[in-house]
């Protein structure tokens, strides 16, 4: 069931897999640098990912990170 709490179990996956792990999250920070595509925009593309895949983690994070970038409701 989705609850935003079952996030702390990517610990496990730090732990049991830090090598797949460590690369997924310089990927994740390199996806997110402030480039020819600012991040406001690279947020609202993860947004319409996750919409895609129906994804409630990636919804929820990648919709507040978009807020933080300054999307608007209408965006």
């Amino acid at each position: 069931m989705f609850d935003m709490k079952n996030l702390t179990k990517l610990k496990r996956l730090d732990e049991n897999a830090p090598d797949a792990m460590k690369a997924f999250w310089a990927f994740d920070k390199a996806v997110f640098t402030e480039g020819t595509i600012d991040v406001l925009h690279k947020q609202l593309m993860a947004v319409a990912v996750a919409l895609t895949t129906q994804c409630p983690y990636c919804i929820e994070l990648h919709t507040k990170a978009a807020r933080d970038a300054g999307a608007a409701d209408q965006m």
